[in-house]
Protein backbone atom coordinates (compact mmCIF):
# COMPACT_ATOMS: atom_id res chain seq x y z
CA UNK A 1 0.00 0.00 0.00
CA UNK A 2 1.18 3.50 -0.77
CA UNK A 3 0.81 6.46 1.99
CA UNK A 4 -2.56 7.61 -0.33
CA UNK A 5 -4.35 4.38 0.26
CA UNK A 6 -4.31 4.82 3.88
CA UNK A 7 -4.17 6.60 7.27
CA UNK A 8 -2.49 6.33 10.51
CA UNK A 9 -4.71 6.09 13.92
CA UNK A 10 -3.77 7.02 17.16
CA UNK A 11 -0.84 5.02 17.04
CA UNK A 12 1.50 3.25 14.11
CA UNK A 13 -0.49 0.18 14.51
CA UNK A 14 -3.48 1.36 13.55
CA UNK A 15 -4.58 3.02 10.56
CA UNK A 16 -7.88 2.94 8.27
CA UNK A 17 -7.88 1.94 4.65
CA UNK A 18 -9.53 3.63 1.81
CA UNK A 19 -12.00 2.39 -0.29
CA UNK A 20 -14.61 3.00 -3.07
CA UNK A 21 -16.19 -0.67 -2.05
CA UNK A 22 -19.38 0.56 0.23
CA UNK A 23 -20.41 -1.52 3.02
CA UNK A 24 -23.91 -2.36 1.00
CA UNK A 25 -22.01 -3.22 -1.80
CA UNK A 26 -20.26 -6.14 0.40
CA UNK A 27 -23.94 -7.05 1.87
CA UNK A 28 -25.59 -7.03 -1.17
CA UNK A 29 -23.03 -9.43 -2.50
CA UNK A 30 -23.26 -11.91 0.36
CA UNK A 31 -27.11 -11.68 0.20
CA UNK A 32 -27.04 -12.49 -3.31
CA UNK A 33 -25.60 -15.98 -2.94
CA UNK A 34 -28.32 -16.30 0.00
CA UNK A 35 -30.93 -15.13 -2.25
CA UNK A 36 -29.46 -17.66 -5.42
CA UNK A 37 -29.72 -20.60 -3.35
CA UNK A 38 -33.43 -20.31 -2.87
CA UNK A 39 -34.25 -19.34 -5.99
CA UNK A 40 -32.45 -22.64 -7.17
CA UNK A 41 -34.71 -24.35 -4.94
CA UNK A 42 -37.84 -22.27 -6.13
CA UNK A 43 -36.84 -23.19 -9.65
CA UNK A 44 -36.74 -26.90 -9.03
CA UNK A 45 -40.08 -26.70 -7.15
CA UNK A 46 -41.49 -24.55 -10.19
CA UNK A 47 -40.16 -26.82 -13.00
CA UNK A 48 -42.00 -29.95 -10.92
CA UNK A 49 -45.30 -27.60 -10.69
CA UNK A 50 -44.89 -27.70 -6.77
CA UNK A 51 -45.23 -24.35 -6.56
CA UNK A 52 -45.75 -21.08 -9.33
CA UNK A 53 -45.40 -17.18 -9.08
CA UNK A 54 -48.53 -16.88 -8.15
CA UNK A 55 -48.24 -19.01 -4.88
CA UNK A 56 -48.57 -17.24 -1.40
CA UNK A 57 -45.01 -16.86 0.09
CA UNK A 58 -44.35 -15.42 3.80
CA UNK A 59 -41.09 -15.14 4.68
CA UNK A 60 -40.49 -14.97 8.82
CA UNK A 61 -37.90 -12.36 9.27
CA UNK A 62 -36.79 -9.12 7.50
CA UNK A 63 -33.24 -8.61 8.89
CA UNK A 64 -30.98 -9.19 6.33
CA UNK A 65 -31.47 -12.26 4.49
CA UNK A 66 -35.48 -12.06 4.43
CA UNK A 67 -35.32 -8.62 2.84
CA UNK A 68 -32.75 -10.00 0.44
CA UNK A 69 -35.15 -13.18 -0.66
CA UNK A 70 -38.50 -11.41 -1.15
CA UNK A 71 -36.63 -8.74 -3.41
CA UNK A 72 -35.06 -11.94 -5.26
CA UNK A 73 -38.51 -13.41 -5.53
CA UNK A 74 -40.34 -10.57 -6.98
CA UNK A 75 -37.77 -9.65 -9.14
CA UNK A 76 -37.94 -13.65 -10.62
CA UNK A 77 -42.15 -12.93 -11.32
CA UNK A 78 -43.14 -13.85 -7.54
CA UNK A 79 -46.28 -12.15 -7.08
CA UNK A 80 -47.51 -12.61 -3.53
CA UNK A 81 -44.61 -12.30 -1.25
CA UNK A 82 -45.07 -11.23 2.57
CA UNK A 83 -42.43 -10.55 4.97
CA UNK A 84 -43.66 -11.27 8.88
CA UNK A 85 -41.67 -9.62 11.24
CA UNK A 86 -42.38 -8.46 15.24
CA UNK A 87 -40.73 -5.59 14.08
CA UNK A 88 -42.27 -2.95 12.00
CA UNK A 89 -39.78 -0.16 11.45
CA UNK A 90 -37.78 -2.94 9.50
CA UNK A 91 -40.79 -2.61 6.89
CA UNK A 92 -38.61 0.06 5.61
CA UNK A 93 -35.93 -2.15 4.58
CA UNK A 94 -38.46 -2.76 1.40
CA UNK A 95 -37.77 0.30 -0.45
CA UNK A 96 -33.91 0.59 1.05
CA UNK A 97 -31.11 -0.88 -1.73
CA UNK A 98 -29.81 -3.53 0.76
CA UNK A 99 -30.55 -7.04 -0.87
CA UNK A 100 -31.96 -5.32 -4.07
CA UNK A 101 -30.53 -7.99 -7.08
CA UNK A 102 -27.05 -7.36 -8.40
CA UNK A 103 -28.62 -7.33 -11.75
CA UNK A 104 -31.22 -5.41 -11.81
CA UNK A 105 -31.30 -2.40 -14.49
CA UNK A 106 -31.98 1.09 -13.38
CA UNK A 107 -35.27 1.30 -15.38
CA UNK A 108 -37.22 -1.35 -13.70
CA UNK A 109 -35.46 -0.51 -10.64
CA UNK A 110 -37.74 -0.54 -7.65
CA UNK A 111 -40.74 -1.61 -9.48
CA UNK A 112 -39.89 -5.45 -8.24
CA UNK A 113 -40.65 -3.95 -5.00
CA UNK A 114 -44.21 -3.28 -5.43
CA UNK A 115 -45.31 -7.25 -4.87
CA UNK A 116 -43.88 -7.22 -1.28
CA UNK A 117 -45.85 -6.87 1.63
CA UNK A 118 -45.33 -6.37 5.33
CA UNK A 119 -46.89 -7.68 8.17
CA UNK A 120 -46.54 -8.31 11.77
CA UNK A 121 -49.17 -10.87 12.06
CA UNK A 122 -47.28 -14.41 11.76
CA UNK A 123 -50.87 -16.13 11.67
CA UNK A 124 -50.47 -15.61 8.23
CA UNK A 125 -48.38 -18.67 7.79
CA UNK A 126 -51.47 -20.71 8.41
CA UNK A 127 -52.18 -19.91 4.90
CA UNK A 128 -49.29 -19.51 3.15
CA UNK A 129 -48.21 -21.80 0.15
CA UNK A 130 -44.90 -21.74 0.89
CA UNK A 131 -42.70 -20.64 4.11
CA UNK A 132 -39.57 -19.71 4.57
CA UNK A 133 -37.78 -19.19 7.83
CA UNK A 134 -35.04 -16.98 8.17
CA UNK A 135 -35.24 -16.18 12.35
Amino acid sequence: MNNQDYDTGISSEVFTVKSNIKLIDIFNLILEKKARAVMDLFDSLTNKETIHNESSIIIIGTYFTGIAIAKYLSYNGFKNITIVDIYPHLEGFIDSNLGDPIDVNKSSKGKFKENIEFSSDLGLIRSADVVIDTT
